[in-house]
């Protein structure tokens, strides 16, 4: 197992993942990353911040696996009973 960090730049804050999750390669990881980001776009109190901020995944060696921006998902998509009210 690797351990990965799960790092959020929200503006010019880092929110640093201290504590890391051990998952067996990257793609869990990518997988497990779209979830936090997914989950936390559904808080309407808080999607206009995180459009502007960053999930950054990191190994043990602090070297970045990926970079997920929060924008690239779409807040209606991630919201079906607005859809379906439309």
């Amino acid at each position: 197992m690797q351990r990965f960090y799960f790092n959020a730049q929200i503006g010019e804050t880092l929110v640093a993942d201290l504590a890391g999750e051990p998952l067996s390669d990257a793609e869990q990881a990518w997988q497990a990353s779209h979830a936090v980001v997914t989950a936390m776009m559904r808080e309407p109190r808080t999607r206009d911040t995180l459009l502007e901020s960053s999930l950054i995944v990191t190994d043990e060696e602090g070297e970045i696996v990926f970079h997920l921006p929060f924008a690239e998902f779409d807040p209606e998509a991630l919201l079906p009973e607005q859809a379906s009210a439309a």
